[in-house]
């Protein structure tokens, strides 16, 4: 087919049929050639690719030949593996919270850790201890949770072959709650016959139904338990009863926040308090059910040393002649409340009292030493420590508080914690010097602290 001379660029108007035909035909074969050189061009970036792929590999092992070599020569690389394991053990396991602004976080431990060369990295996948505690917060774990596959929770508590008994904290709310954070939850219940400590904190209760729908044998180890929920709105917790700790024979430590106006946790969930040693309870919503669950709850742990007790008792005749022995309570702290609720102060019996820190909340100062002397004829408590929040003061200030220490005659620690009253006549009036002693039941060397 003879190719047409486009050099002269002829009019159409002046092209024939077979004119016309050559054109297109031309078109047609150009096309094919430049498929032909696709084709060719796709072929060699395939074989580029390859070939990079593969230089790209080299490349990263001779990197790392490079730095196991560099780490060989490194101070910190003469460390024996024991004494480096203990020291990432020391750092993941640091005491840590819930404070968003927190430096000791034990998953950006791991992660710095795992992040600063190979060796470190084998050593610390190498100590089980180092995975033993699981902190999980949405607002300070937001990527963590939703940018990953909820697989990575089940890898992380695997690393500690079983051995070892797990601390897991979780704070999740309404506003992060998607089916990634169920599935992480049903990863984590999967490890309960090592969870020692367990912390459920948040405003999306419902995401931890999975632990309460367990069988009362599922925490054969745990120790403590921690229950702050701050969804006000309904729970699917609130539909059923849960027994999934009441086996639990080890655990001793219990912490509890109640936010729900309409049913109390303790309500829904059956907990040993029989067995409690320690107890942290308090009330930060105006309840509409019946609180003698917390009257039956107190007169069941027969067993705690330690008490952080804060729900108010309304004055009515329900809580008329309210009385409660705590036969081994060593430290109480409670709030002191003005005279429309009960005085629990005066409702327990402690003989075994070392420790008391009050909470005042628009209290009568001649009230408060009132309550102290009936505890002391009614406990026979030797107090040694005695810690008073929250003083706004007033005339019979220092008259009182000198009355209540002068009936303290084992006191060794006197403590004032936000105080925004003045201090300077009670200061003088327990200063102790050898020519008069203001409270002479108290012992000399006791210790005063005053914090504003």
């Amino acid at each position: 087919m003879t190719r047409l001379d486009l050099a002269s660029r002829p009019r159409v108007e002046e092209l024939g049929s077979e004119e016309i035909f050559s054109i297109q035909a031309q078109i047609s074969e150009t096309e094919t050639q430049i498929e032909t050189l696709d084709r060719q061009m796709n072929e060699l970036k395939r074989v580029y690719n390859r070939e990079a792929q593969v230089s790209q590999l080299q490349k990263q092992a001779k990197l790392h030949e490079i730095e196991s070599l560099r780490n060989i020569l490194s101070p910190i690389g003469r460390l024996a593996v024991e004494i480096l394991a203990g020291i990432f053990e020391d750092v993941c396991l640091s005491e840590d919270g819930f404070d968003n602004k927190a430096e000791n976080d034990v998953m950006r431990s791991v992660f710095m850790i795992s992040g600063v060369c190979t060796r470190w990295r084998n050593i610390l996948r190498d100590t089980p201890e180092a995975w033993s505690k699981l902190h999980l917060s949405c607002y300070r774990h937001g990527r963590l949770i939703h940018g990953k596959s909820a697989e990575w929770v089940t890898e992380w508590l695997g690393r500690t072959k079983g051995y070892y008994p797990l601390d897991i904290e979780l704070e999740f709310s309404l506003s992060s709650r998607n089916q990634r954070i169920d599935t992480l939850v049903e990863c984590i219940v999967d490890f309960r016959y090592q969870i020692r400590s367990l912390q459920l904190r948040g405003s999306d209760s419902g995401s931890y139904v999975p632990f309460f729908q367990l069988p009362s044998s599922s925490f054969p180890v745990l120790e403590k338990l921690t229950l702050l929920f701050g969804d006000t709105v309904s729970s699917p917790l609130m539909d059923f009863k849960s027994q999934a700790f009441l086996g639990a024979s080890h655990l001793r430590d219990l912490e509890i926040v109640e936010y729900w106006p309409n049913v109390s946790v303790l309500g829904l969930v059956e907990i040993p308090m029989e067995q409690l040693t320690s107890l942290n309870i308090a009330l930060c919503t105006t309840p509409r059910y019946g609180l003698h669950v917390f009257v039956d709850m107190l007169r069941r742990c027969k067993n705690l040393t330690r008490l952080s007790y804060d729900i108010p008792f309304p004055l009515n005749p329900n809580f008329a002649n309210l009385s409660i022995v705590m036969p081994v309570l060593k430290s109480l702290i409670i709030p002191c409340r003005n005279a429309r609720f009960v005085s629990l102060l005066a409702c327990l019996t402690m003989p075994f009292l070392e420790d008391l820190t009050l909470r005042l909340q628009d209290v009568d100062y001649h009230d408060l030493y009132m309550d102290i002397v009936d505890l002391q004829n009614r406990s026979t408590t030797a107090l040694s420590s005695l810690t008073l929040s929250h003083i706004w003061g007033g005339e019979t200030f220092t008259i009182k508080m000198i009355a209540i220490l002068s009936i303290l005659p084992e006191l060794t620690s006197f403590t004032i914690d936000g105080c925004y009253a003045d201090l300077n006549p009670l200061v003088r009036a327990i200063t102790y010097s050898q020519r008069s002693e203001a409270c002479p039941s108290t012992k000399a060397d006791a210790v005063w602290i005053f914090a504003s």
